[in-house]
């Protein structure tokens, strides 16, 4: 099933901030390369087409919330937005901020330095994972659609996790559900 906003995505090799126009997305992390020799030297793969190629300030926050061992940052998920007020070469130009990451806590404040006389505090929430409750609630339903063809595995997945993340058996429950009497 495609939708309206498949049809303005970026044509690149890497997830735009024009793409988040429409809001945040949540993602799940499936890969992580580092290039150290690369303009961009990070590439973030996830679920969806494109990778995140994290900014420097981004990349400091994720260390700074999960730490440097990054194939750990593998199954895990990340919620992005446009932020309409980065700058790159002096003109506002919108970049790709992180919102909320899975696998945290409590809510964590990182200085990112703007340039070398301003920093800015951004702002980490923790994404919590479908309650067994919230899921239970919903799985009826989703297997359902799947079943109708209204929306194959892969759709059904993305658009419970564009509110939280699934937990593995969770997304086992969709991709192998059970005989429903």
């Amino acid at each position: 099933m495609s939708g309206i906003g498949d049809t303005i995505a970026a044509k690149s090799d890497q997830l735009n901030a024009i793409d988040l126009i429409g809001g945040e997305e949540v993602y799940t992390i499936t890969g992580v390369t580092v290039n150290p020799s690369s303009d961009q030297p990070v590439s973030i793969f996830t679920d969806r087409t494109q990778p995140y190629k994290p900014s420097k300030g981004m990349r400091r926050v994720l260390i700074a919330c999960w730490g440097k061992k990054d194939q750990e940052y593998i199954g895990r998920s990340i919620r992005l937005y446009r932020e309409p007020s980065v700058t790159w070469a002096g003109q506002e130009d919108g970049g790709i901020r992180v919102n909320a990451l899975s696998h945290m806590d409590s809510v964590v404040k990182i200085p990112i330095p703007l340039n070398k006389r301003k920093r800015e505090i951004i702002t980490v929430n923790p994404m919590p994972f479908y309650s067994e409750k919230d899921f239970s609630e919903k799985l009826p339903m989703i297997l359902k659609t799947i079943a109708d063809g209204k929306m194959n595995i892969d759709q059904a997945i993305e658009r419970l996790q564009q509110t939280s993340p699934l937990t593995d058996t969770q997304k086992l429950q969709i991709t192998q559900p059970k005989e429903l009497n």
